[in-house]
């Protein structure tokens, strides 16, 4: 998932809009977005990832941020 917007470190805030992307089956390390949105709680974020843009729908994280929750 991405975050849409910024938080802050503030716990009057309790949820995150949010677009969430699928893996790809050849490359686990690229992810295509699923065209949804959601809104998540901020306690369910367990962690951040460093990302690249590869298109407007692509993203690619880097290889020692990739790890499954």
């Amino acid at each position: 998932m991405k975050l849409l917007e910024d938080l802050p470190d503030d716990d009057h805030i309790a949820h995150a809009r949010t677009e969430w992307y699928t893996q790809d089956l050849v490359d686990p390390l690229l992810f295509t977005t699923t065209g949804k949105e959601h809104v998540v709680s901020k306690v369910g974020i367990k962690a951040t990832v460093n990302v690249m843009s590869i298109a407007d729908d692509t993203i690619e994280i880097e290889e020692n941020d990739y790890y499954l929750f």
